[in-house]
């Protein structure tokens, strides 16, 4: 079994649990959960941070960062396999001990993780700026679907043909202003792979996320920290 871990799961005893029930299970880590270690104090954030992870560290993956995984392609076979970084996942163990020593006073370690947390506050910075937009443009397509139509495709039955297209289309549409702009992005996917990009899923997800939004009142009053972490 396999559980991704955000920046608050990193310090829960459950995650121990977890890994300790069976050395099958596996944790899987994002970059953003690493970042939000980075953002404080990054010696001590992060080297609290990965405590628990540190005692299981052949039962850790760590992903791509999200600008690679927004270029990888949308075959079904492999899928979830591309999405990990084999040489970091592969040096974990390395990286808790680097950690460890950097915790302990290492100076050229210390560097590094400085300049990480540097350029983490940077990067989130960076996305807390753009969330504003990007969720004002869900809540924008979201508003296109009446308020019935919000609650049927939210609701576990399947869509009417009519609905089930209308969502795709606009699905489509946020993540056609993504693929055009984004730096990582080389090529558009086929019609058969587009459903399993990142782009894709990620607009489905901000859609999804503007109908929340829509039905209390849009994105004015809400902190960009808030629609960041949303």
């Amino acid at each position: 079994m396999k559980y991704v871990v955000d920046s608050n799961r990193l310090r829960d005893e459950e995650l121990s649990k977890f890994l300790r029930i069976s050395p099958e299970n596996l944790a899987v880590l994002p970059d953003y959960a690493a970042m939000e270690a980075l953002k404080g104090d990054p010696v001590v954030g992060l080297f609290e941070s990965m405590k628990v992870l540190e005692r299981f560290p052949c039962q850790v993956q760590i992903l791509k960062t999200t600008m690679v995984v927004c270029s990888l392609g949308g075959s079904s076979h492999g899928l979830q396999r591309r999405l990990v970084d084999v040489p970091r996942t592969r040096e974990f163990g390395i990286f808790c001990r680097n950690l460890a020593l950097a915790h302990a006073g290492n100076t050229p370690l210390v560097s590094q993780l400085q300049k990480l947390g540097i350029e983490s506050r940077a990067h989130m910075a960076r996305v807390e700026e753009d969330a504003r937009g990007f969720a004002a443009t869900s809540v924008e397509a979201a508003r296109i679907f009446t308020t019935e139509e919000r609650m049927q495709i939210l609701a576990p039955e399947p869509l009417p043909p009519e609905l089930h297209r209308k969502l795709l289309l606009q699905v489509m549409n946020l993540s056609a202003v993504v693929f055009e702009q984004h730096p990582a992005v080389k090529q558009l996917p086929s019609s058969a792979e587009l459903i399993n990009t990142y782009i894709f899923r990620s607009s489905l997800c901000h859609l999804l996320l503007g109908f929340e939004y829509a039905s209390f009142g849009g994105v004015p009053g809400k902190a960009a920290t808030r629609i960041r972490n949303d």
